[in-house]
Protein backbone atom coordinates (compact mmCIF):
# COMPACT_ATOMS: atom_id res chain seq x y z
CA UNK A 1 0.00 0.00 0.00
CA UNK A 2 1.17 3.37 -0.68
CA UNK A 3 0.76 4.94 2.95
CA UNK A 4 1.80 8.35 1.33
CA UNK A 5 -1.53 10.77 0.55
CA UNK A 6 0.97 13.61 -0.06
CA UNK A 7 4.92 14.31 -0.02
CA UNK A 8 5.87 17.88 -0.25
CA UNK A 9 9.73 18.19 -0.17
CA UNK A 10 10.74 21.66 0.49
CA UNK A 11 13.68 24.06 -0.46
CA UNK A 12 12.79 27.44 -0.34
CA UNK A 13 12.78 30.54 1.88
CA UNK A 14 9.45 32.15 0.96
CA UNK A 15 6.98 31.06 3.66
CA UNK A 16 3.81 32.40 1.03
CA UNK A 17 3.51 28.83 -0.54
CA UNK A 18 3.56 26.86 2.91
CA UNK A 19 1.13 29.32 4.69
CA UNK A 20 -1.33 28.48 1.89
CA UNK A 21 -1.05 24.67 1.96
CA UNK A 22 -3.61 23.07 4.54
CA UNK A 23 -3.66 19.87 6.35
CA UNK A 24 -6.21 18.09 8.68
CA UNK A 25 -6.55 15.19 10.75
CA UNK A 26 -9.54 13.51 11.96
CA UNK A 27 -10.74 11.34 14.77
CA UNK A 28 -14.06 9.58 13.76
CA UNK A 29 -16.13 11.65 16.09
CA UNK A 30 -16.65 14.76 14.22
CA UNK A 31 -13.83 16.41 15.40
CA UNK A 32 -10.05 17.47 13.96
CA UNK A 33 -7.07 19.23 13.77
CA UNK A 34 -6.27 21.52 10.93
CA UNK A 35 -3.51 23.70 9.99
CA UNK A 36 -1.20 25.00 7.37
CA UNK A 37 2.30 23.38 6.65
CA UNK A 38 4.07 26.58 7.96
CA UNK A 39 2.42 25.83 10.99
CA UNK A 40 0.67 29.45 10.96
CA UNK A 41 -3.41 29.22 11.35
CA UNK A 42 -4.97 31.31 8.55
CA UNK A 43 -8.19 30.52 9.64
CA UNK A 44 -10.69 30.75 13.07
CA UNK A 45 -10.69 27.03 12.36
CA UNK A 46 -7.51 26.13 12.61
CA UNK A 47 -6.16 24.20 15.60
CA UNK A 48 -3.86 21.75 17.14
CA UNK A 49 -6.75 20.13 18.97
CA UNK A 50 -10.43 20.54 18.24
CA UNK A 51 -12.88 17.75 19.50
CA UNK A 52 -16.30 16.91 18.88
CA UNK A 53 -17.98 17.47 22.56
CA UNK A 54 -20.96 16.19 23.76
CA UNK A 55 -20.86 19.20 27.08
CA UNK A 56 -21.21 21.53 25.72
CA UNK A 57 -22.26 20.10 22.88
CA UNK A 58 -20.21 21.29 19.31
CA UNK A 59 -16.53 21.36 18.02
CA UNK A 60 -14.28 23.59 20.44
CA UNK A 61 -11.23 25.09 19.31
CA UNK A 62 -8.98 23.66 23.06
CA UNK A 63 -5.10 24.47 21.38
CA UNK A 64 -5.86 26.76 18.76
CA UNK A 65 -1.57 27.29 18.38
CA UNK A 66 1.46 25.21 19.28
CA UNK A 67 4.73 26.68 18.83
CA UNK A 68 7.89 24.60 19.54
CA UNK A 69 11.28 25.62 19.76
CA UNK A 70 14.74 23.38 19.44
CA UNK A 71 17.73 24.23 20.71
CA UNK A 72 20.27 22.21 18.83
CA UNK A 73 23.98 23.25 19.58
CA UNK A 74 24.22 27.02 19.20
CA UNK A 75 21.47 26.66 16.85
CA UNK A 76 18.04 27.78 18.03
CA UNK A 77 14.68 28.50 16.37
CA UNK A 78 11.44 28.30 16.97
CA UNK A 79 8.63 26.75 14.46
CA UNK A 80 5.02 27.34 14.42
CA UNK A 81 4.38 30.62 15.28
CA UNK A 82 1.47 33.60 14.09
CA UNK A 83 0.79 36.07 11.92
CA UNK A 84 -0.48 39.73 13.49
CA UNK A 85 -2.55 42.23 11.97
CA UNK A 86 0.47 44.45 11.43
CA UNK A 87 1.31 42.03 9.02
CA UNK A 88 4.45 40.77 10.70
CA UNK A 89 4.74 36.46 10.20
CA UNK A 90 6.55 35.13 13.30
CA UNK A 91 7.96 32.10 12.67
CA UNK A 92 11.40 30.30 10.72
CA UNK A 93 9.67 27.15 9.47
CA UNK A 94 10.08 27.56 6.02
CA UNK A 95 14.18 28.01 6.62
CA UNK A 96 14.29 24.10 8.36
CA UNK A 97 11.39 22.76 6.55
CA UNK A 98 12.60 19.55 4.70
CA UNK A 99 9.84 17.80 3.66
CA UNK A 100 5.84 17.37 4.52
CA UNK A 101 3.97 14.14 3.75
CA UNK A 102 0.40 12.60 5.63
CA UNK A 103 1.31 8.84 5.90
CA UNK A 104 -1.73 6.79 6.61
CA UNK A 105 -3.82 10.19 7.01
CA UNK A 106 -1.47 11.51 9.70
CA UNK A 107 0.56 14.82 8.59
CA UNK A 108 4.46 14.11 9.15
CA UNK A 109 6.87 17.37 9.48
CA UNK A 110 10.93 17.04 8.80
CA UNK A 111 12.99 19.74 9.49
CA UNK A 112 16.76 20.42 9.80
CA UNK A 113 18.23 22.34 11.95
CA UNK A 114 21.84 22.40 12.22
CA UNK A 115 23.32 18.84 12.85
CA UNK A 116 19.77 17.97 13.64
CA UNK A 117 17.12 16.18 11.79
CA UNK A 118 13.79 16.32 13.81
CA UNK A 119 10.19 14.97 12.76
CA UNK A 120 7.11 15.36 14.02
CA UNK A 121 3.81 13.17 13.47
CA UNK A 122 0.31 14.63 14.65
CA UNK A 123 -2.55 11.62 14.80
CA UNK A 124 -5.95 11.32 16.67
CA UNK A 125 -6.52 7.99 17.94
CA UNK A 126 -9.68 7.07 16.63
CA UNK A 127 -12.81 7.18 18.31
CA UNK A 128 -11.27 9.47 21.00
CA UNK A 129 -11.18 13.53 21.96
CA UNK A 130 -7.64 12.88 22.38
CA UNK A 131 -4.38 14.35 20.43
CA UNK A 132 -0.65 13.14 20.30
CA UNK A 133 2.11 14.98 18.46
CA UNK A 134 5.54 12.85 18.55
CA UNK A 135 8.78 14.22 18.18
CA UNK A 136 11.48 12.48 17.35
CA UNK A 137 15.03 13.31 17.08
CA UNK A 138 16.60 11.56 13.72
CA UNK A 139 20.16 12.73 13.45
CA UNK A 140 22.20 14.62 15.51
CA UNK A 141 21.80 16.19 19.39
CA UNK A 142 21.58 16.21 21.72
CA UNK A 143 18.76 19.48 21.58
CA UNK A 144 16.56 20.45 23.80
CA UNK A 145 12.93 20.71 23.03
CA UNK A 146 9.83 23.56 24.17
CA UNK A 147 6.34 22.75 23.49
CA UNK A 148 4.31 25.87 24.45
CA UNK A 149 0.35 25.32 23.78
CA UNK A 150 -2.09 28.14 23.04
CA UNK A 151 -5.71 27.85 24.20
CA UNK A 152 -8.34 29.41 22.75
CA UNK A 153 -11.50 27.28 24.21
CA UNK A 154 -14.03 28.57 21.83
CA UNK A 155 -16.78 26.90 19.73
CA UNK A 156 -14.83 26.85 16.38
CA UNK A 157 -17.33 29.17 13.93
CA UNK A 158 -17.31 31.46 16.74
CA UNK A 159 -16.87 35.15 17.01
CA UNK A 160 -13.42 35.68 17.56
CA UNK A 161 -13.04 37.74 21.02
CA UNK A 162 -9.75 39.63 22.49
CA UNK A 163 -10.09 38.86 25.98
CA UNK A 164 -8.44 41.52 28.02
CA UNK A 165 -8.01 39.24 31.40
CA UNK A 166 -6.80 36.46 31.84
CA UNK A 167 -9.85 33.57 31.20
CA UNK A 168 -7.74 30.14 32.03
CA UNK A 169 -6.76 28.70 35.37
CA UNK A 170 -3.89 25.79 35.40
CA UNK A 171 -4.13 23.05 37.81
CA UNK A 172 -0.37 21.05 38.49
CA UNK A 173 -0.64 17.75 40.60
CA UNK A 174 2.53 16.31 40.16
CA UNK A 175 3.10 15.10 36.56
CA UNK A 176 -0.70 15.50 35.84
CA UNK A 177 -1.77 19.28 34.22
CA UNK A 178 -5.55 20.41 33.68
CA UNK A 179 -6.44 23.58 32.46
CA UNK A 180 -10.30 24.83 32.45
CA UNK A 181 -11.80 28.05 31.07
CA UNK A 182 -13.16 30.42 34.05
CA UNK A 183 -17.52 29.94 34.38
CA UNK A 184 -17.42 27.31 31.59
CA UNK A 185 -16.99 23.06 31.90
CA UNK A 186 -14.31 23.29 29.56
CA UNK A 187 -11.19 21.47 30.85
CA UNK A 188 -8.44 19.94 29.11
CA UNK A 189 -5.88 17.25 30.38
CA UNK A 190 -2.03 17.51 29.05
CA UNK A 191 1.41 15.80 29.31
CA UNK A 192 4.38 14.29 28.20
CA UNK A 193 4.88 11.06 27.43
CA UNK A 194 7.19 9.38 28.36
CA UNK A 195 6.93 11.33 31.67
CA UNK A 196 10.37 13.52 31.23
CA UNK A 197 11.78 17.11 31.60
CA UNK A 198 9.87 19.78 32.87
CA UNK A 199 6.71 21.81 32.32
CA UNK A 200 7.13 25.33 33.10
CA UNK A 201 4.51 27.72 34.63
CA UNK A 202 5.63 30.57 32.54
CA UNK A 203 2.25 32.14 31.08
CA UNK A 204 2.38 34.01 28.08
CA UNK A 205 -0.09 36.65 26.66
CA UNK A 206 0.05 37.61 22.59
CA UNK A 207 -2.35 40.41 21.05
CA UNK A 208 -3.97 40.83 17.50
CA UNK A 209 -3.20 37.24 16.33
CA UNK A 210 -4.65 37.18 12.82
CA UNK A 211 -5.89 35.11 10.77
CA UNK A 212 -5.74 35.80 6.78
CA UNK A 213 -7.88 33.99 4.94
CA UNK A 214 -10.65 35.24 7.52
CA UNK A 215 -9.50 38.75 6.65
CA UNK A 216 -9.42 38.20 2.74
CA UNK A 217 -13.18 36.86 3.15
CA UNK A 218 -14.37 40.27 5.07
CA UNK A 219 -15.19 38.09 8.05
CA UNK A 220 -13.86 39.32 11.87
CA UNK A 221 -10.01 37.52 11.77
CA UNK A 222 -8.08 38.50 15.02
CA UNK A 223 -7.95 37.74 18.50
CA UNK A 224 -5.60 37.01 21.74
CA UNK A 225 -3.50 34.43 22.30
CA UNK A 226 -2.85 32.22 25.69
CA UNK A 227 -0.37 30.17 26.98
CA UNK A 228 -0.18 28.57 30.30
CA UNK A 229 3.35 27.72 29.96
CA UNK A 230 5.51 25.20 28.21
CA UNK A 231 7.50 21.96 28.74
CA UNK A 232 10.92 21.43 28.31
CA UNK A 233 12.79 18.04 26.96
CA UNK A 234 15.49 16.85 25.99
CA UNK A 235 15.81 14.80 22.79
CA UNK A 236 18.68 12.13 21.32
CA UNK A 237 18.16 10.24 18.46
CA UNK A 238 16.13 6.85 19.02
CA UNK A 239 14.31 8.51 22.48
CA UNK A 240 10.57 9.86 20.92
CA UNK A 241 9.06 12.29 22.95
CA UNK A 242 5.25 12.58 22.82
CA UNK A 243 2.80 15.64 24.22
CA UNK A 244 -0.72 14.52 24.77
CA UNK A 245 -4.08 16.64 25.63
CA UNK A 246 -7.41 15.23 25.99
CA UNK A 247 -10.68 15.98 26.84
CA UNK A 248 -11.22 12.49 28.64
CA UNK A 249 -10.18 11.06 31.90
CA UNK A 250 -6.70 10.74 32.58
CA UNK A 251 -6.16 7.54 31.73
CA UNK A 252 -6.16 8.98 28.09
CA UNK A 253 -2.88 10.65 28.81
CA UNK A 254 -1.23 7.05 28.76
CA UNK A 255 -1.47 6.74 25.16
CA UNK A 256 1.85 7.47 23.79
CA UNK A 257 3.08 8.41 20.27
CA UNK A 258 4.49 5.00 19.30
CA UNK A 259 1.19 3.04 19.99
CA UNK A 260 -1.03 5.72 18.86
CA UNK A 261 0.71 6.05 15.58
CA UNK A 262 1.21 2.28 15.02
CA UNK A 263 -2.92 1.91 15.81
CA UNK A 264 -3.76 4.36 13.43
CA UNK A 265 -1.68 2.55 10.59
CA UNK A 266 -2.72 -0.70 11.63
CA UNK A 267 -6.67 0.52 11.31
CA UNK A 268 -6.13 2.35 7.84
CA UNK A 269 -4.09 -0.80 6.58
CA UNK A 270 -7.24 -2.86 7.91
CA UNK A 271 -9.57 -0.14 5.79
CA UNK A 272 -7.68 -0.26 2.60
CA UNK A 273 -7.70 -4.33 2.89
CA UNK A 274 -11.57 -4.77 2.07
CA UNK A 275 -11.30 -1.63 -0.88
CA UNK A 276 -12.63 -2.93 -4.14
CA UNK A 277 -9.32 -3.80 -6.30
CA UNK A 278 -10.05 -0.57 -8.87
CA UNK A 279 -9.55 1.48 -5.91
CA UNK A 280 -6.90 0.00 -4.14
CA UNK A 281 -3.94 1.62 -6.30
CA UNK A 282 -3.03 4.69 -7.26
CA UNK A 283 -5.31 7.97 -7.00
CA UNK A 284 -8.32 6.33 -6.04
CA UNK A 285 -6.66 4.79 -3.58
CA UNK A 286 -5.96 7.66 -2.00
CA UNK A 287 -9.42 8.80 -2.51
CA UNK A 288 -10.45 6.09 -0.60
CA UNK A 289 -8.60 6.56 2.27
CA UNK A 290 -9.21 9.97 2.62
CA UNK A 291 -12.93 9.24 2.46
CA UNK A 292 -12.72 7.58 6.11
CA UNK A 293 -12.44 11.39 7.33
CA UNK A 294 -16.04 11.80 6.69
CA UNK A 295 -17.26 8.65 8.34
CA UNK A 296 -18.21 9.34 11.76
CA UNK A 297 -19.82 8.45 14.48
CA UNK A 298 -21.45 11.85 16.06
CA UNK A 299 -19.58 12.84 18.60
CA UNK A 300 -21.85 15.85 20.30
CA UNK A 301 -24.92 13.35 20.20
CA UNK A 302 -23.15 10.12 22.25
CA UNK A 303 -26.64 9.96 24.15
CA UNK A 304 -28.19 8.59 20.52
CA UNK A 305 -25.24 5.76 20.24
CA UNK A 306 -26.06 4.79 23.68
CA UNK A 307 -29.43 4.26 22.69
CA UNK A 308 -28.93 2.35 19.77
CA UNK A 309 -26.20 0.21 21.23
CA UNK A 310 -28.76 -0.86 23.32
CA UNK A 311 -31.28 -2.35 20.60
CA UNK A 312 -28.70 -3.54 18.77
CA UNK A 313 -27.90 -0.64 16.36
CA UNK A 314 -24.85 1.60 15.29
CA UNK A 315 -25.14 5.70 14.81
CA UNK A 316 -22.75 6.49 11.56
CA UNK A 317 -23.39 10.12 10.04
CA UNK A 318 -20.93 12.02 7.29
CA UNK A 319 -19.79 15.06 7.92
CA UNK A 320 -20.05 16.92 4.80
CA UNK A 321 -17.16 19.21 4.65
CA UNK A 322 -15.05 20.32 6.97
CA UNK A 323 -13.99 22.64 8.93
CA UNK A 324 -17.53 24.13 9.56
CA UNK A 325 -19.80 21.58 8.41
CA UNK A 326 -21.60 18.94 10.08
CA UNK A 327 -24.12 16.12 8.92
CA UNK A 328 -26.31 17.06 6.22
CA UNK A 329 -29.31 14.78 5.24
CA UNK A 330 -28.68 15.60 1.25
CA UNK A 331 -25.09 15.41 1.22
CA UNK A 332 -25.09 12.35 3.52
CA UNK A 333 -27.51 10.81 0.75
CA UNK A 334 -25.63 11.55 -2.41
CA UNK A 335 -22.27 11.00 -0.79
CA UNK A 336 -22.73 7.93 0.65
CA UNK A 337 -21.97 5.51 -2.85
CA UNK A 338 -18.90 7.10 -2.94
CA UNK A 339 -17.44 6.80 0.47
CA UNK A 340 -18.91 3.83 1.94
CA UNK A 341 -20.09 1.58 -1.45
CA UNK A 342 -17.06 2.29 -3.40
CA UNK A 343 -14.54 1.36 -0.23
CA UNK A 344 -15.74 -1.82 0.49
CA UNK A 345 -17.42 -0.20 3.94
CA UNK A 346 -21.24 -1.48 3.46
CA UNK A 347 -21.56 -2.05 7.55
CA UNK A 348 -21.07 1.64 7.78
CA UNK A 349 -23.53 2.59 5.18
CA UNK A 350 -26.32 0.61 6.33
CA UNK A 351 -25.73 1.84 9.69
CA UNK A 352 -25.82 5.46 7.65
CA UNK A 353 -29.10 4.57 6.66
CA UNK A 354 -30.67 2.83 10.09
CA UNK A 355 -29.83 6.09 11.72
CA UNK A 356 -31.33 8.45 9.23
CA UNK A 357 -34.45 6.56 9.80
CA UNK A 358 -34.77 6.92 13.12
CA UNK A 359 -34.42 10.81 12.32
CA UNK A 360 -37.43 11.44 10.04
CA UNK A 361 -40.52 13.16 11.26
CA UNK A 362 -43.60 13.51 9.22
CA UNK A 363 -42.41 12.44 6.38
CA UNK A 364 -39.00 14.40 6.18
CA UNK A 365 -35.50 13.57 6.61
CA UNK A 366 -33.04 15.84 8.49
CA UNK A 367 -31.89 18.66 6.28
CA UNK A 368 -28.81 19.40 8.82
CA UNK A 369 -27.49 18.91 12.45
CA UNK A 370 -26.63 22.42 13.65
CA UNK A 371 -23.76 22.40 15.45
CA UNK A 372 -24.09 22.19 19.15
CA UNK A 373 -27.64 21.53 19.17
CA UNK A 374 -29.32 18.43 19.90
CA UNK A 375 -32.43 18.89 17.76
CA UNK A 376 -32.41 18.65 13.76
CA UNK A 377 -33.87 20.83 11.14
CA UNK A 378 -35.82 19.91 8.80
CA UNK A 379 -36.52 22.78 6.07
CA UNK A 380 -35.38 20.23 3.08
CA UNK A 381 -37.57 19.23 0.26
CA UNK A 382 -34.86 16.75 -1.84
CA UNK A 383 -32.88 15.24 1.27
CA UNK A 384 -35.52 13.06 1.63
CA UNK A 385 -36.16 11.46 -2.03
CA UNK A 386 -31.79 11.01 -2.13
CA UNK A 387 -32.55 8.75 0.83
CA UNK A 388 -34.41 6.36 -1.64
CA UNK A 389 -31.60 6.66 -3.64
CA UNK A 390 -29.25 5.88 -1.75
CA UNK A 391 -31.08 2.86 -0.07
CA UNK A 392 -31.12 1.53 -4.14
CA UNK A 393 -27.50 1.56 -4.13
CA UNK A 394 -27.04 -0.13 -1.41
CA UNK A 395 -29.59 -2.84 -1.94
CA UNK A 396 -28.00 -3.07 -5.35
CA UNK A 397 -24.35 -3.03 -4.21
CA UNK A 398 -24.66 -5.22 -0.83
CA UNK A 399 -27.64 -7.26 -1.38
CA UNK A 400 -28.88 -6.52 1.69
CA UNK A 401 -32.73 -7.29 1.32
CA UNK A 402 -33.38 -7.23 5.12
CA UNK A 403 -32.88 -3.29 4.90
CA UNK A 404 -35.58 -3.33 2.66
CA UNK A 405 -37.87 -4.86 4.44
CA UNK A 406 -36.46 -3.36 8.15
CA UNK A 407 -37.27 0.46 6.44
CA UNK A 408 -40.56 -0.23 4.91
CA UNK A 409 -42.61 1.69 7.29
CA UNK A 410 -40.74 4.57 7.31
CA UNK A 411 -40.66 5.08 3.54
CA UNK A 412 -44.28 4.08 3.25
CA UNK A 413 -44.76 6.86 6.08
CA UNK A 414 -42.95 9.46 3.66
CA UNK A 415 -45.00 8.87 0.68
CA UNK A 416 -47.63 8.70 2.46
CA UNK A 417 -46.98 12.63 3.72
CA UNK A 418 -45.68 13.75 0.85
CA UNK A 419 -49.16 12.94 -1.09
CA UNK A 420 -51.17 14.34 2.17
CA UNK A 421 -48.57 17.23 2.92
CA UNK A 422 -46.14 18.25 5.23
CA UNK A 423 -44.29 20.92 6.65
CA UNK A 424 -42.84 24.02 4.43
CA UNK A 425 -45.58 23.51 2.18
CA UNK A 426 -43.86 20.50 0.36
CA UNK A 427 -46.93 17.92 -0.83
CA UNK A 428 -47.80 16.85 -3.91
CA UNK A 429 -50.18 18.57 -6.42
CA UNK A 430 -53.48 16.64 -6.82
CA UNK A 431 -53.73 18.35 -10.06
CA UNK A 432 -50.71 16.97 -11.58
CA UNK A 433 -48.87 14.31 -9.05
CA UNK A 434 -46.30 16.46 -8.77
CA UNK A 435 -44.25 17.90 -5.72
CA UNK A 436 -44.21 21.63 -5.12
CA UNK A 437 -42.55 23.01 -2.08
CA UNK A 438 -41.59 26.81 -0.27
CA UNK A 439 -42.40 28.51 2.28
CA UNK A 440 -41.17 32.17 3.55
CA UNK A 441 -37.34 32.46 4.81
CA UNK A 442 -36.44 28.93 3.63
CA UNK A 443 -34.45 27.68 1.23
CA UNK A 444 -35.50 24.06 0.38
CA UNK A 445 -33.26 23.00 -2.67
CA UNK A 446 -30.04 22.27 -2.88
CA UNK A 447 -29.30 25.83 -4.31
CA UNK A 448 -29.57 27.08 -0.29
CA UNK A 449 -27.84 30.18 -0.35
CA UNK A 450 -29.07 32.62 2.71
CA UNK A 451 -27.67 35.72 3.68
CA UNK A 452 -29.69 37.11 6.85
CA UNK A 453 -33.16 37.19 5.98
CA UNK A 454 -32.74 36.70 2.41
CA UNK A 455 -32.96 33.55 0.24
CA UNK A 456 -30.95 33.77 -2.94
CA UNK A 457 -32.52 31.51 -4.32
CA UNK A 458 -35.82 30.37 -3.49
CA UNK A 459 -37.06 28.21 -6.22
CA UNK A 460 -40.75 28.45 -4.66
CA UNK A 461 -42.68 26.15 -6.40
CA UNK A 462 -42.24 22.50 -8.30
CA UNK A 463 -38.55 22.33 -9.19
CA UNK A 464 -37.06 20.21 -11.88
CA UNK A 465 -34.94 18.01 -10.15
CA UNK A 466 -37.24 17.28 -7.28
CA UNK A 467 -39.85 15.58 -9.96
CA UNK A 468 -37.07 13.22 -11.04
CA UNK A 469 -36.13 12.00 -7.30
CA UNK A 470 -40.01 11.79 -6.74
CA UNK A 471 -40.69 9.09 -9.31
CA UNK A 472 -37.42 7.53 -8.47
CA UNK A 473 -38.82 6.95 -5.07
CA UNK A 474 -42.30 5.62 -6.47
CA UNK A 475 -40.89 3.52 -8.81
CA UNK A 476 -38.26 2.29 -6.00
CA UNK A 477 -41.52 1.60 -3.94
CA UNK A 478 -42.91 -0.29 -6.25
CA UNK A 479 -40.03 -2.87 -6.74
CA UNK A 480 -39.01 -3.20 -3.26
CA UNK A 481 -42.96 -3.49 -2.45
CA UNK A 482 -43.07 -5.95 -4.88
CA UNK A 483 -40.41 -7.76 -3.34
CA UNK A 484 -41.59 -7.76 -0.06
CA UNK A 485 -45.08 -8.69 -1.11
CA UNK A 486 -47.48 -4.96 -0.83
CA UNK A 487 -49.87 -3.92 -2.56
CA UNK A 488 -47.90 -1.62 -4.75
CA UNK A 489 -50.70 -0.31 -7.58
CA UNK A 490 -50.80 3.45 -5.84
CA UNK A 491 -47.67 4.00 -6.08
CA UNK A 492 -47.29 2.55 -9.77
CA UNK A 493 -50.47 5.29 -10.51
CA UNK A 494 -48.64 7.72 -8.82
CA UNK A 495 -45.72 7.04 -10.38
CA UNK A 496 -47.49 6.97 -13.80
CA UNK A 497 -49.35 9.83 -13.15
CA UNK A 498 -45.94 12.51 -12.01
CA UNK A 499 -44.08 11.02 -15.54
CA UNK A 500 -46.67 11.96 -17.93
CA UNK A 501 -47.46 15.58 -15.75
CA UNK A 502 -43.33 15.99 -16.05
CA UNK A 503 -43.20 15.45 -19.75
CA UNK A 504 -46.24 17.52 -20.37
CA UNK A 505 -45.62 20.23 -18.46
CA UNK A 506 -41.34 21.04 -18.24
CA UNK A 507 -40.39 20.91 -21.46
CA UNK A 508 -39.13 24.01 -22.81
CA UNK A 509 -39.36 23.86 -26.88
CA UNK A 510 -38.39 27.48 -27.62
CA UNK A 511 -35.20 26.58 -25.44
CA UNK A 512 -34.82 23.02 -26.48
CA UNK A 513 -34.00 22.20 -22.16
CA UNK A 514 -36.07 21.77 -19.01
CA UNK A 515 -37.60 24.40 -16.90
CA UNK A 516 -36.13 24.96 -13.73
CA UNK A 517 -39.35 25.90 -11.72
CA UNK A 518 -42.86 25.41 -12.78
CA UNK A 519 -46.26 27.19 -11.23
CA UNK A 520 -44.04 29.27 -8.85
CA UNK A 521 -45.22 32.27 -6.58
CA UNK A 522 -46.40 34.16 -8.77
CA UNK A 523 -48.19 30.92 -11.07
CA UNK A 524 -45.57 31.12 -13.65
CA UNK A 525 -42.33 29.36 -14.82
CA UNK A 526 -38.82 29.94 -14.14
CA UNK A 527 -36.87 29.54 -17.14
CA UNK A 528 -33.71 30.00 -15.63
CA UNK A 529 -30.97 27.23 -17.01
CA UNK A 530 -29.37 25.84 -14.03
CA UNK A 531 -27.32 22.66 -13.39
CA UNK A 532 -30.23 21.01 -11.63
Amino acid sequence: MNKDLLVLHWKGEDATLLHQREWLATNGLGGFASGTVLGVNSRRYHGLFVPNLAEPKGRYIMISRFDEELICGEVRTQLGGAQYTDGRLLTKAQHYLESFSVDHLMPVWTYRIGDCRLEKTLVLPHGQNTVVVQYRLLEGGPATLHLRPFLAFRRQDAVLRRHEGWPFTLSITGNRHEVSLLDSPLRMRFGIRPEQGAFVAHPHKEENIMYQVERDRGYDHSENAFSPGYFSVAMSVGQPVSFVATTQGWEALETDGISAITAERERIEKLMSIVPEKASKGFAQKLAMAADQFLILPGSRLEETSRAAASGNEVRTIIAGYHWFGDWGRDTMISLDGLTLCTGRFREAGAILRTFSRYVRDGLLPNLFPEGEREALYHTVDATLWYFHAIDRYVNVVGDEEILNELWPVLSGIIEHHLRGTHYGIGVDPEDGLVRAGAPGYQLTWMDAKVGDWVVTPRRGKPVEIQALWHNALNLMVDWGTRLGHDVEAYKAHAIRARNSFNRRFWNESGRYLNDVIDTEGGGIDTSFRPN
